[in-house]
């Protein structure tokens, strides 16, 4: 493609839900989906220099089949029960130019010149025997089967009071091969070399995860809560080995403890309210929350090797405070909203970075302290047939880190203004709506790192501290302005 970076993707879904009232006391289920998605990308990792780059396919097939069953019995208990199966077929297909041996200049260029040679002629060039000019291509194969089944028991201790406990059970095993049909021959110069086939890879865990919460009716209007929950994602087998001498030497001993990730598990409590007021014109929810994550799953990027890789954080502490409000005004058809949160996310204890840096006690990369938002929505009669509805929303965003690096960099705190207006008829059969979102053109950095082959390898221990924050940075930005125009049809 000339370098010309891009991206190409098809995904099909397909659900199914189906719904059977057995009897006045149970009620039984079927939730059926269906994923296929098919991604390619062109990157250049060395963003505009054409040094650093890969073409990628990933594959990614999923069924899932989950059965439920609930009570509705006029006692005080009730339940739900259920069974989740899921398969799961994943490829990733690299093909890769790591160091663009083709493209390599001939550093004796010089002396070759000497014996008549061309002094700019490339090094090594083409591979030799297939003539590709990547360095490598990698098909990494994972399958995955995933059960669960869960409890959930609902106990009416008083008029007032529920007593809600539940617990799930999963159990997940994945295994998959790696296939490396080729790599330049030039590659094991530096350091790349690979069985064709590397057969073994395996994960296998699973996890009992309770919950249980208690809520009570102070009013008609107004109730509290109290729960504390356990949850569970699966580890897995990082799909971005390198064919180097690691994997090789991997795939003699039969240990690939390199490329597992573990299993990520959480704990906490939630204390919260949820009320109607000003006779039920105003709706107003709130929550105060603890949790602990342990073995947090987090991708990271070595811009020395040009590879991301999948490990965990040892402990990573959210706690906050959050709260929505929705009030339907005085004034016909005028109804005001509003939501904040105050979250703090740190890393608890030692996480080294990519670049070798312990990030304990840092800001959990993304996490703003504040946010929230303030809308309305304004709803009119036309005539007797149509209604035009206007809404307009402020969202703002505290500063936070983009950069899983110590200093690091940061975002400023910034606004977002959404609007919107639209046409309708009385039986919403028609709907005519202008959209706009981020209508003040704002841009601002979601995340983002080191570019590759910007900064020269440095070995000395007061570089290598600083290293990730001294090198050219690319920031990831979302889509600033957008207007769109909807039509929606009900028949």
């Amino acid at each position: 493609r000339s370098g010309v970076q891009g991206l190409e993707q098809d995904t099909d879904m397909v659900s199914l839900r189906m719904t059977w009232d057995v009897n006045e006391n149970y009620t039984i289920s079927a939730v059926t989906g269906y994923v296929d998605f098919d991604h390619w990308e062109l990157d250049d990792y060395s963003l505009g220099a054409g040094v650093f780059g890969g073409l990628h396919n990933n594959i990614y097939e999923s069924f899932s089949q989950e059965l439920q069953i609930a009570s509705n019995f006029d006692g005080p208990f009730n339940f739900q029960a259920g069974v989740y199966w899921q398969e799961i077929e994943q490829e990733f297909d690299a093909y890769q130019y790591a160091f663009n041996l083709a493209l390599m200049p001939n550093i004796f260029g010089p002396v070759y010149a000497l014996v008549g040679g061309d002094p700019n002629a490339v090094i090594i060039g083409p591979d030799p025997i297939t003539g590709n000019a990547y360095d490598y291509n990698k098909h990494h194969f994972l399958d995955s089967d995933v059960f669960s089944a869960f409890l959930a028991v609902y106990w009416d201790i008083t008029d007032k009071t529920e007593l809600t406990m539940g617990v799930r059970y999963t159990d997940e095993e994945k295994e998959g091969h790696i296939e490396i049909p080729y790599i330049h021959a030039a590659a094991i110069l530096f350091g790349f070399t690979a069985p064709p086939l590397i057969e073994g890879l395996e994960f296998d865990d699973s996890n009992t995860s309770p919950e249980v919460a208690l809520t009570h009716d102070w009013n008609d209007d107004i109730s509290f809560y109290v729960s504390y929950k356990e949850g569970f994602k699966s580890g897995g087998v990082d799909n971005s080995a390198l064919p180097t001498a690691a994997l090789g030497q991997a795939a003699l001993t039969g240990d690939f403890g390199f490329l597992i990730y573990e299993s990520e598990e959480s704990e906490g409590w939630e204390v919260g309210m949820k009320g109607n007021f000003l006779d039920g014109a105003m709706r107003l929810n709130a929550t105060v929350f603890s949790y602990d994550y342990s073995d947090l799953q987090v991708q990271l990027f070595d811009s020395q090797i040009i590879q991301f890789f999948t490990s965990n954080a040892e402990t990573v502490t959210t706690e906050g405070f959050e709260f929505d409000m929705l009030w339907q005004t005085d004034i016909e058809g005028l109804s005001l909203r509003t939501a904040w949160a105050w979250t703090e996310a740190e890393v608890s204890e030692s996480f080294i970075n990519a670049t070798g840096q312990d990030l304990k006690g840092q800001k959990l990369t993304g996490n703003a302290e504040v946010a929230g938002f303030v809308g309305f929505t304004y709803d009119m009669g036309i005539n007797d047939n149509w209604r035009m509805s206007f809404s307009s929303d402020a969202r703002y965003t505290d500063d936070y880190k983009w950069t899983a690096t110590n200093p690091g960099y940061d975002q400023d705190s910034f606004w977002l203004w959404d609007a919107a207006i639209s046409l309708y008829s009385e039986d919403e059969r028609h709907q005519i709506s202008v959209i706009g979102r981020n209508l003040g053109d704002e841009i601002y950095s979601v995340g983002g790192g080191n570019i590759p082959g910007r900064c020269p390898i440095v070995t000395t221990p007061e570089c290598e501290a600083v290293i990730s924050d001294l090198q050219d940075q690319v920031a990831y930005v979302p889509l600033g302005r957008q207007v769109f125009v909807r039509y929606k049809f009900t028949l």
